[in-house]
Protein backbone atom coordinates (compact mmCIF):
# COMPACT_ATOMS: atom_id res chain seq x y z
CA UNK A 1 0.00 0.00 0.00
CA UNK A 2 1.29 3.42 -1.23
CA UNK A 3 2.48 5.62 2.32
CA UNK A 4 2.38 9.13 2.17
CA UNK A 5 5.11 10.93 2.47
CA UNK A 6 6.96 11.51 6.27
CA UNK A 7 8.77 14.16 6.49
CA UNK A 8 12.79 14.17 7.98
CA UNK A 9 13.78 16.96 10.25
CA UNK A 10 16.50 18.84 10.00
CA UNK A 11 18.54 16.58 12.16
CA UNK A 12 17.12 13.42 10.18
CA UNK A 13 17.63 15.11 6.43
CA UNK A 14 21.86 15.62 7.80
CA UNK A 15 21.99 12.42 8.69
CA UNK A 16 20.28 11.22 5.65
CA UNK A 17 22.92 12.78 3.86
CA UNK A 18 26.22 11.92 6.17
CA UNK A 19 25.17 8.28 5.33
CA UNK A 20 25.09 8.72 1.49
CA UNK A 21 28.31 10.73 1.60
CA UNK A 22 29.99 8.03 3.37
CA UNK A 23 28.55 5.43 0.57
CA UNK A 24 29.56 7.36 -1.88
CA UNK A 25 33.10 8.47 -0.75
CA UNK A 26 33.64 7.11 2.74
CA UNK A 27 33.32 10.31 4.29
CA UNK A 28 33.88 9.55 8.23
CA UNK A 29 30.43 9.00 10.16
CA UNK A 30 30.59 10.83 13.13
CA UNK A 31 27.39 10.43 15.22
CA UNK A 32 28.19 11.61 18.39
CA UNK A 33 27.25 14.98 16.84
CA UNK A 34 23.91 14.19 15.77
CA UNK A 35 22.04 14.74 18.79
CA UNK A 36 18.91 13.40 20.10
CA UNK A 37 15.98 14.70 18.24
CA UNK A 38 16.02 12.15 15.39
CA UNK A 39 14.35 8.78 14.32
CA UNK A 40 15.90 5.82 12.30
CA UNK A 41 12.11 5.73 11.17
CA UNK A 42 11.63 8.60 9.27
CA UNK A 43 15.26 7.95 7.70
CA UNK A 44 14.67 4.41 6.71
CA UNK A 45 11.21 5.57 4.54
CA UNK A 46 13.31 8.29 2.68
CA UNK A 47 15.80 5.41 2.05
CA UNK A 48 13.31 3.46 0.59
CA UNK A 49 11.10 6.00 -1.23
CA UNK A 50 14.81 6.94 -3.02
CA UNK A 51 15.79 3.61 -3.84
CA UNK A 52 19.37 3.71 -1.70
CA UNK A 53 18.47 0.97 0.69
CA UNK A 54 21.07 -1.15 -0.73
CA UNK A 55 23.72 1.41 -1.54
CA UNK A 56 23.47 2.76 2.19
CA UNK A 57 23.45 -0.77 4.31
CA UNK A 58 27.32 -0.69 4.86
CA UNK A 59 27.28 3.26 6.15
CA UNK A 60 24.29 2.09 8.48
CA UNK A 61 26.23 -1.13 9.26
CA UNK A 62 29.62 0.96 10.41
CA UNK A 63 28.30 2.74 13.09
CA UNK A 64 28.88 2.38 16.22
CA UNK A 65 26.66 -0.45 18.22
CA UNK A 66 24.69 2.03 20.16
CA UNK A 67 23.90 4.02 17.15
CA UNK A 68 22.60 1.25 14.94
CA UNK A 69 19.00 0.46 14.57
CA UNK A 70 17.60 -2.87 16.12
CA UNK A 71 18.30 -6.28 14.84
CA UNK A 72 15.22 -6.68 12.79
CA UNK A 73 16.12 -3.85 10.30
CA UNK A 74 19.73 -4.91 9.76
CA UNK A 75 18.91 -7.92 8.95
CA UNK A 76 15.78 -6.82 6.51
CA UNK A 77 18.84 -4.37 4.87
CA UNK A 78 21.68 -6.97 4.50
CA UNK A 79 19.14 -9.28 2.87
CA UNK A 80 18.02 -6.26 0.57
CA UNK A 81 21.69 -5.78 -0.29
CA UNK A 82 22.71 -9.35 -0.88
CA UNK A 83 19.58 -9.82 -3.09
CA UNK A 84 20.64 -6.62 -5.22
CA UNK A 85 24.39 -8.66 -5.31
CA UNK A 86 22.52 -11.38 -7.02
CA UNK A 87 20.38 -9.31 -9.16
CA UNK A 88 23.48 -7.93 -10.78
CA UNK A 89 24.69 -10.82 -11.78
CA UNK A 90 21.43 -12.09 -12.95
CA UNK A 91 21.15 -8.41 -15.29
CA UNK A 92 24.43 -8.64 -16.04
CA UNK A 93 24.03 -12.20 -17.73
CA UNK A 94 20.60 -10.56 -19.43
CA UNK A 95 22.18 -7.96 -20.98
CA UNK A 96 25.39 -9.27 -22.55
CA UNK A 97 22.67 -12.60 -23.95
CA UNK A 98 20.08 -9.47 -25.37
CA UNK A 99 22.86 -7.44 -26.98
CA UNK A 100 24.43 -10.24 -28.18
CA UNK A 101 21.37 -11.36 -30.02
CA UNK A 102 20.26 -8.14 -31.16
CA UNK A 103 24.09 -7.46 -33.27
CA UNK A 104 23.76 -10.77 -34.51
CA UNK A 105 20.90 -9.78 -36.58
CA UNK A 106 22.43 -6.90 -37.52
CA UNK A 107 21.41 -4.26 -35.21
CA UNK A 108 22.95 -1.85 -32.76
CA UNK A 109 21.84 -1.54 -29.00
CA UNK A 110 23.16 1.40 -26.64
CA UNK A 111 22.61 0.47 -22.90
CA UNK A 112 21.73 3.37 -21.41
CA UNK A 113 22.17 4.41 -17.96
CA UNK A 114 21.25 1.50 -14.89
CA UNK A 115 23.92 -1.22 -15.54
CA UNK A 116 26.12 1.03 -17.60
CA UNK A 117 26.70 3.12 -14.91
CA UNK A 118 27.79 0.24 -11.79
CA UNK A 119 31.26 0.47 -12.28
CA UNK A 120 31.36 4.53 -11.76
CA UNK A 121 30.77 2.94 -7.82
CA UNK A 122 33.26 2.12 -5.38
CA UNK A 123 31.58 -0.91 -5.26
CA UNK A 124 29.27 -1.54 -8.59
CA UNK A 125 27.13 -4.26 -6.65
CA UNK A 126 25.80 -1.96 -4.34
CA UNK A 127 24.26 0.55 -6.60
CA UNK A 128 20.42 -0.64 -6.63
CA UNK A 129 19.32 -2.72 -10.09
CA UNK A 130 16.42 -1.58 -11.70
CA UNK A 131 15.28 -2.29 -16.18
CA UNK A 132 17.44 -2.17 -19.01
CA UNK A 133 17.14 0.67 -20.95
CA UNK A 134 17.78 -0.14 -24.48
CA UNK A 135 18.50 2.74 -27.37
CA UNK A 136 18.19 1.33 -30.82
CA UNK A 137 17.13 4.51 -32.34
CA UNK A 138 13.91 5.20 -34.89
CA UNK A 139 15.29 3.86 -37.81
CA UNK A 140 15.37 0.37 -36.43
CA UNK A 141 12.42 0.81 -33.41
CA UNK A 142 9.84 -0.73 -35.31
CA UNK A 143 11.93 -3.58 -36.80
CA UNK A 144 13.92 -3.91 -33.19
CA UNK A 145 10.43 -4.61 -31.69
CA UNK A 146 8.91 -6.82 -34.33
CA UNK A 147 12.14 -8.93 -34.30
CA UNK A 148 11.66 -9.30 -30.50
CA UNK A 149 8.02 -10.24 -30.35
CA UNK A 150 8.91 -13.02 -32.65
CA UNK A 151 12.46 -14.26 -30.67
CA UNK A 152 10.35 -13.73 -27.18
CA UNK A 153 6.60 -14.80 -28.28
CA UNK A 154 6.38 -15.43 -24.54
CA UNK A 155 7.44 -12.17 -23.04
CA UNK A 156 5.07 -9.82 -21.81
CA UNK A 157 4.77 -6.96 -24.07
CA UNK A 158 3.46 -3.45 -21.86
CA UNK A 159 3.31 -0.19 -22.64
CA UNK A 160 4.28 1.57 -25.45
CA UNK A 161 5.11 5.64 -26.19
CA UNK A 162 6.37 7.85 -28.37
CA UNK A 163 9.85 7.01 -26.49
CA UNK A 164 9.65 3.28 -26.00
CA UNK A 165 8.44 0.07 -25.61
CA UNK A 166 8.33 -1.78 -22.08
CA UNK A 167 8.71 -5.56 -22.88
CA UNK A 168 9.62 -8.27 -19.85
CA UNK A 169 11.23 -11.45 -20.61
CA UNK A 170 11.64 -13.70 -17.31
CA UNK A 171 12.83 -12.20 -14.55
CA UNK A 172 13.98 -8.63 -16.58
CA UNK A 173 12.59 -5.24 -17.31
CA UNK A 174 13.80 -3.88 -20.83
CA UNK A 175 12.62 -0.31 -22.25
CA UNK A 176 13.60 -0.59 -26.42
CA UNK A 177 13.81 3.06 -27.27
CA UNK A 178 12.78 5.05 -30.26
CA UNK A 179 14.59 8.20 -28.34
CA UNK A 180 16.45 8.33 -24.97
CA UNK A 181 14.56 11.01 -24.47
CA UNK A 182 11.78 13.57 -25.98
CA UNK A 183 12.18 17.39 -24.39
CA UNK A 184 9.31 19.41 -23.59
CA UNK A 185 8.95 23.21 -22.72
CA UNK A 186 10.99 24.85 -21.92
CA UNK A 187 13.96 22.60 -22.64
CA UNK A 188 14.84 22.60 -27.14
CA UNK A 189 14.19 19.07 -28.41
CA UNK A 190 15.36 19.30 -31.77
CA UNK A 191 19.01 20.34 -30.25
CA UNK A 192 18.76 17.23 -28.22
CA UNK A 193 18.11 14.95 -31.12
CA UNK A 194 20.80 16.18 -32.75
CA UNK A 195 23.30 15.74 -29.77
CA UNK A 196 21.70 11.92 -29.75
CA UNK A 197 22.77 11.79 -33.10
CA UNK A 198 26.55 13.17 -32.82
CA UNK A 199 26.53 10.66 -29.71
CA UNK A 200 25.83 7.21 -31.34
CA UNK A 201 28.52 7.93 -33.69
CA UNK A 202 30.79 8.51 -31.01
CA UNK A 203 30.04 5.31 -28.96
CA UNK A 204 31.96 4.62 -25.86
CA UNK A 205 32.33 0.92 -24.54
CA UNK A 206 31.83 -0.78 -21.30
CA UNK A 207 32.59 -3.61 -19.66
CA UNK A 208 30.01 -6.44 -18.24
CA UNK A 209 30.28 -9.73 -17.71
CA UNK A 210 33.35 -9.62 -19.31
CA UNK A 211 31.90 -8.11 -22.57
CA UNK A 212 32.16 -4.47 -23.88
CA UNK A 213 29.21 -3.12 -24.52
CA UNK A 214 28.06 0.35 -26.54
CA UNK A 215 27.26 3.11 -24.36
CA UNK A 216 26.63 6.70 -24.92
CA UNK A 217 30.17 8.97 -25.04
CA UNK A 218 30.89 10.22 -21.98
CA UNK A 219 30.82 13.60 -23.84
CA UNK A 220 27.44 13.84 -23.95
CA UNK A 221 26.88 11.29 -20.90
CA UNK A 222 26.08 14.20 -18.53
CA UNK A 223 23.76 15.89 -20.88
CA UNK A 224 22.04 12.71 -21.15
CA UNK A 225 21.59 11.87 -17.45
CA UNK A 226 20.97 15.07 -16.46
CA UNK A 227 18.13 15.42 -18.85
CA UNK A 228 16.75 12.04 -17.77
CA UNK A 229 16.63 13.21 -14.08
CA UNK A 230 15.01 16.77 -14.95
CA UNK A 231 12.24 15.01 -16.95
CA UNK A 232 11.49 12.90 -13.91
CA UNK A 233 11.99 16.07 -11.74
CA UNK A 234 9.42 17.92 -13.96
CA UNK A 235 6.79 15.36 -14.08
CA UNK A 236 6.60 15.16 -10.50
CA UNK A 237 9.45 12.86 -8.82
CA UNK A 238 12.89 12.04 -9.03
CA UNK A 239 15.47 10.30 -6.52
CA UNK A 240 18.72 10.95 -4.97
CA UNK A 241 19.72 8.07 -6.24
CA UNK A 242 19.90 9.28 -9.80
CA UNK A 243 21.57 12.50 -8.43
CA UNK A 244 24.25 9.94 -6.93
CA UNK A 245 24.73 8.48 -10.41
CA UNK A 246 25.79 11.88 -12.29
CA UNK A 247 27.99 12.84 -9.14
CA UNK A 248 29.79 8.92 -9.68
CA UNK A 249 29.87 9.87 -13.18
CA UNK A 250 31.37 13.08 -12.84
CA UNK A 251 33.82 11.67 -10.33
CA UNK A 252 35.40 9.96 -12.99
CA UNK A 253 34.84 11.49 -15.99
CA UNK A 254 34.84 14.75 -15.37
CA UNK A 255 38.81 15.25 -16.27
CA UNK A 256 38.51 14.20 -19.80
CA UNK A 257 35.49 16.60 -20.38
CA UNK A 258 35.32 19.44 -23.03
CA UNK A 259 33.96 21.73 -20.81
CA UNK A 260 33.41 24.41 -23.42
CA UNK A 261 31.75 21.91 -25.13
CA UNK A 262 29.55 20.34 -22.24
CA UNK A 263 28.88 24.33 -21.72
CA UNK A 264 27.79 25.17 -25.27
CA UNK A 265 25.56 21.74 -25.42
CA UNK A 266 23.74 22.39 -21.86
CA UNK A 267 22.74 25.54 -22.95
CA UNK A 268 21.75 24.68 -26.55
CA UNK A 269 19.55 21.89 -25.18
CA UNK A 270 18.01 24.84 -22.30
CA UNK A 271 19.45 22.59 -19.49
CA UNK A 272 21.52 25.39 -18.46
CA UNK A 273 20.00 26.71 -14.74
CA UNK A 274 19.33 23.26 -14.13
CA UNK A 275 22.29 22.11 -14.86
CA UNK A 276 23.87 24.67 -12.06
CA UNK A 277 20.72 23.94 -10.18
CA UNK A 278 21.46 20.55 -9.81
CA UNK A 279 25.32 21.24 -9.27
CA UNK A 280 25.28 22.87 -6.06
CA UNK A 281 22.93 19.99 -4.51
CA UNK A 282 25.65 17.13 -5.66
CA UNK A 283 28.08 19.67 -4.30
CA UNK A 284 27.24 20.91 -1.50
CA UNK A 285 24.54 18.05 0.12
CA UNK A 286 26.12 14.84 -1.95
CA UNK A 287 29.78 15.51 -1.36
CA UNK A 288 30.89 16.05 -4.93
CA UNK A 289 34.10 17.86 -5.04
CA UNK A 290 33.52 21.10 -6.34
CA UNK A 291 36.53 20.69 -8.76
CA UNK A 292 34.66 17.96 -10.70
CA UNK A 293 31.79 19.78 -11.47
CA UNK A 294 32.24 21.51 -14.66
CA UNK A 295 31.22 25.75 -13.57
CA UNK A 296 30.02 25.23 -9.79
CA UNK A 297 28.12 27.99 -8.57
CA UNK A 298 27.57 27.73 -4.75
CA UNK A 299 23.86 27.97 -4.00
CA UNK A 300 22.52 29.88 -0.68
CA UNK A 301 21.53 27.36 1.61
CA UNK A 302 18.23 28.31 2.20
CA UNK A 303 16.97 27.61 -1.49
CA UNK A 304 19.25 24.81 -1.47
CA UNK A 305 17.42 23.39 1.49
CA UNK A 306 13.74 24.56 0.06
CA UNK A 307 14.56 21.93 -3.44
CA UNK A 308 16.06 18.95 -1.50
CA UNK A 309 12.61 19.29 0.49
CA UNK A 310 10.79 19.00 -2.61
CA UNK A 311 12.90 16.24 -3.99
CA UNK A 312 13.06 14.65 -0.61
CA UNK A 313 8.97 14.94 -0.61
CA UNK A 314 8.85 13.60 -4.30
CA UNK A 315 10.25 10.44 -3.75
CA UNK A 316 12.07 8.04 -6.96
CA UNK A 317 9.28 8.47 -9.93
CA UNK A 318 6.69 10.19 -7.13
CA UNK A 319 6.82 7.30 -4.75
CA UNK A 320 6.20 9.70 -2.06
CA UNK A 321 2.94 11.52 -3.50
CA UNK A 322 -0.37 10.57 -2.64
CA UNK A 323 -2.26 11.09 -5.62
CA UNK A 324 -4.99 9.26 -4.21
CA UNK A 325 -8.10 6.51 -5.25
CA UNK A 326 -10.58 9.14 -7.20
CA UNK A 327 -12.01 6.63 -9.83
CA UNK A 328 -13.94 9.39 -11.79
CA UNK A 329 -11.44 11.05 -14.38
CA UNK A 330 -12.09 14.58 -14.03
CA UNK A 331 -12.03 14.06 -10.09
CA UNK A 332 -8.82 12.31 -10.30
CA UNK A 333 -7.21 15.43 -12.76
CA UNK A 334 -7.99 17.90 -10.43
CA UNK A 335 -6.34 16.18 -7.51
CA UNK A 336 -3.37 15.67 -9.08
CA UNK A 337 -3.36 19.66 -10.47
CA UNK A 338 -3.59 20.71 -6.92
CA UNK A 339 -0.96 18.73 -5.78
CA UNK A 340 1.38 19.63 -8.43
CA UNK A 341 -0.06 23.57 -7.80
CA UNK A 342 1.27 23.25 -4.22
CA UNK A 343 4.37 21.65 -5.50
CA UNK A 344 5.52 24.58 -7.79
CA UNK A 345 4.79 26.96 -4.78
CA UNK A 346 7.37 25.34 -2.90
CA UNK A 347 9.74 25.59 -5.77
CA UNK A 348 8.88 29.77 -6.02
CA UNK A 349 11.18 29.45 -2.75
CA UNK A 350 13.93 28.45 -4.93
CA UNK A 351 13.68 30.62 -8.08
CA UNK A 352 10.02 32.52 -9.69
CA UNK A 353 10.94 31.99 -12.88
CA UNK A 354 12.22 28.09 -12.35
CA UNK A 355 8.60 28.04 -10.98
CA UNK A 356 6.34 29.32 -13.72
CA UNK A 357 8.13 27.15 -16.19
CA UNK A 358 7.90 24.04 -15.05
CA UNK A 359 3.90 24.69 -14.12
CA UNK A 360 3.74 25.59 -17.93
CA UNK A 361 5.51 22.72 -18.98
CA UNK A 362 3.36 20.31 -16.56
CA UNK A 363 0.03 22.60 -17.89
CA UNK A 364 0.84 21.86 -21.06
CA UNK A 365 2.14 18.49 -21.17
CA UNK A 366 -1.64 17.67 -19.35
CA UNK A 367 -3.69 19.59 -21.87
CA UNK A 368 -1.56 16.96 -24.37
CA UNK A 369 -2.93 14.54 -22.34
CA UNK A 370 -6.13 15.58 -22.45
CA UNK A 371 -6.72 15.99 -25.87
CA UNK A 372 -5.64 11.87 -26.14
CA UNK A 373 -7.82 10.83 -23.43
CA UNK A 374 -5.12 9.73 -21.03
Amino acid sequence: MKQTAMPLSTSETDIFFALLRHALWNEPLVPEQWGKTWSWNAIFYAVEMHALQSLLTNSILSLPKEYQPDGAVQNRFMQLMALNMREHSRLNADIVSFFTLLQQHGFHPVLMKGQSLAPYYKNPFFRKCGDVDVYVGSEDYDAVCDFLKHQYPQAVFEKATDKHQEMKWKETEYEIHRYSELQFYPQDDKAYQKLMQEAVRNLSFVKIAETEIPVFPIQILPVYLLSHLWNHFKTGGVGFRQFADLAMCLHNISDSLDREKLQKDLKDVKLWDEWLLCGALMVQRLGLPASEFPFYEKMNDQKLDNFVSVIMEDGNFASGRDYGKEKKYWRKKFRSLCIHINRYACLLKISVPLSFKLLLANLMMGFKRLSKGV
